[in-house]
């Protein structure tokens, strides 16, 4: 898999297509979401083919179409709950984009969705996907300078660890990171204050993950 390729063609989609999901689809979803909440201890639950969660009239702010199909990012309340959504919550959004689908990051704007949490739990935000009716839009990234000192120690594979962390998505794209770049040639991740930024911090932290990934793989070849 071309990691590099796959963050730079995923774009947040609210349009959806009235198409349903195919029943191998939902299996390999369904096994997915299985598999990381045994390794992640988490608690995501996923949900086909349910219109209500999006319909409500209270938001509207990238409001949804054809929303009907979700997966509700819950886990046991900790002071690490947003960062370990964040880093197997866009996993899994990236194994959706990988099937086919398309996908949307959502914090607030979406009405009461259908999951079972436990009193010691907590629903952080939802992953909305399906067949998207647009392509979705590449964002706009801060300079470089903002986001890091890569001027100071650049080169090949610092400039790919810089690109998969301002290809990860972010709460209003609000970009909350700072990438420290050392002599030794290793990095420090650095997260500043504002909504949902541990979450966005998980995010980023598995951005890193598959950074690493590619510059390997890339140098295997």
């Amino acid at each position: 898999m071309d990691y590099l390729d796959l963050v730079r063609n995923r774009h947040s989609v609210r349009k959806f297509k009235d198409l349903k999901i195919q029943e191998d689809k939902k299996n390999k979803i369904k096994e997915k979401v299985r598999s990381l909440n045994e390794e992640s201890g988490l608690n995501f639950q996923v949900f086909f083919d349910e219109p209500k969660c999006f319909k409500s009239k209270i938001f509207t702010y990238g409001s949804f179409k054809n929303a009907n199909n979700y997966i509700s990012l819950v886990g046991e309340k900790s002071t690490d709950l947003g960062k370990k959504i964040g880093y197997f919550g866009q996993d899994l959004l990236l194994f959706l984009q990988d099937l086919g689908l398309n996908t949307c990051w959502v914090g607030l704007t979406h009405g009461k969705s259908m999951a079972k949490i436990n009193k010691n739990e907590k629903e952080l935000c939802l992953i909305a996907f399906a067949y998207g009716d647009e392509r979705g839009k590449i964002h706009k990234s801060k300079d470089d300078d903002d986001l890091s000192n890569i001027k100071e120690f650049y080169n090949e594979k610092n400039s790919i660890i810089l690109e998969f962390c301002k290809l990860a998505p972010t709460a209003l794209n609000q970009q909350k990171f700072y990438l420290e770049f050392k002599e030794d040639g290793t990095y420090k991740l650095i997260r500043k204050k504002g909504p949902y930024t541990k979450v966005d911090f998980g995010i980023i932290k598995y951005h890193l993950k598959l950074a690493e990934k590619y510059w390997e793989e890339k140098n295997e070849r």
